[in-house]
């Protein structure tokens, strides 16, 4: 073999390493993903800075009541966001609870769409013989002034366990955003004198550019 012609090989398979080397190395200077608080809300130990309220209403003859709260014996793993409906006297009308739930707010680094990731369950309880089903809605809060943009929305009808369900937004980078949960849990028959609660939870929360 001739020196021109081992040069030449040599000089290939040097521009081939360089190049395989080039298409594995990250971009310099490539932001991170814009993601909403604390990367992912997982509940684990608190409710890490979420926050609702709930109101139930039904009539004179039932008493009932709904409340958000950290659930720390629930979730996947265990730890999530509770909203609870309780009903505590009933003489046969139906219940209707609903309830806001709002993540902290969070600044978004990069613009375009953004994948919402969470984990929802919902437990009948002790109100299973009124049917009830649960609503959820899950929105994006622009807090600059700039509305609501709707990302998930879904209707439970029965007893399920923690399910991953996805949607998608379009986040702006330098805008201030928050995660908001609207639920909904209601009774589909009338009963004298059931008792009981009904929850729907959420865990592993997260809002993230790919």
């Amino acid at each position: 073999m001739s020196i021109s012609l081992r040069k030449r090989i040599r000089r290939a398979a040097l521009l081939g390493c360089v190049s395989g080397a080039a298409l594995l190395a990250p971009t310099v200077g490539q932001p991170a993903a814009a993601m909403s608080p604390n990367g992912s809300s997982t509940f684990t130990g608190s409710a890490e800075g979420w926050a609702g309220k709930g109101t139930c209403t039904g009539g004179l003859s039932l008493v009932c009541e709904s409340t958000v709260a950290y659930d720390g014996e629930n979730g996947n793993p265990a730890g999530a966001l509770d909203a609870k409906s309780t009903v505590l006297v009933n003489a046969s009308v139906l219940f209707h609870s609903t309830a806001t739930i709002e993540s902290p707010s969070f600044m978004s680094t990069l613009s375009g769409t953004a994948t919402l990731r969470l984990e929802r369950q919902f437990a009948p309880g002790g109100l299973l013989p009124l049917t009830p089903r649960a609503t959820y809605t899950v929105t994006l809060i622009d807090q600059n002034g700039g509305g609501k943009q709707q990302i998930l929305t879904e209707m439970v009808e029965a007893a399920s366990g923690f399910t991953a369900e996805t949607g998608t937004a379009t986040l702006v980078a330098g805008r201030t955003y928050a995660i908001g949960i609207e639920t909904e849990i209601s009774s589909t028959v009338a009963g004298v004198g059931v008792l009981g609660t009904s929850d729907l939870r959420f865990d592993n929360v997260s809002l993230a550019t790919v």
